[in-house]
């Protein structure tokens, strides 16, 4: 069980890494030196706030449904900003493949965003 977790927690890397490049993408639109500084603030922006509340060893990690919420809207503006790109297929796909993988994390046992090294570690937020 704990190759399915490692595989499925390795899957929600890459889907993190997905949304960065999304929303780099989609404020990088058409170009230029506009699109880029866009592009690149959008992407600082979204990984700090994964960072600061999301990450298994952030410093004020939300907890429960806060940490739910946070992860459905941090997921969920990849999707829209795939979506604004002109890739509604795309979007869809990606929101399912992690709704799927959380899904199958929070089956497999545990928590089903922190490694298992990281596990009950660290300070927690609205628990």
């Amino acid at each position: 069980m704990q190759s399915v977790r490692a595989f499925l927690l390795s899957l929600l890397f890459a889907l993190e890494l997905l949304a960065l490049f999304a929303v780099l993408r989609w404020g990088y639109g058409d170009g230029g030196l506009d699109g880029a500084a866009v592009g690149v603030l959008a992407l600082v922006a979204m990984a700090a706030l994964w960072g600061q509340f999301a990450a298994p060893r952030a410093p004020r990690r939300l907890a429960g449904w806060r940490l739910a919420v946070f992860m459905v809207a941090w997921f969920g503006l990849a999707a829209v900003a795939i979506a604004a790109r002109g890739n509604p297929w795309l979007a869809v796909a990606f929101a399912v493949a992690v709704a799927a993988t959380k899904g199958l994390l929070a089956v497999t046992g545990g928590n089903p965003s922190a490694p298992p090294a990281v596990e009950g570690q660290g300070p927690h937020v609205g628990q």
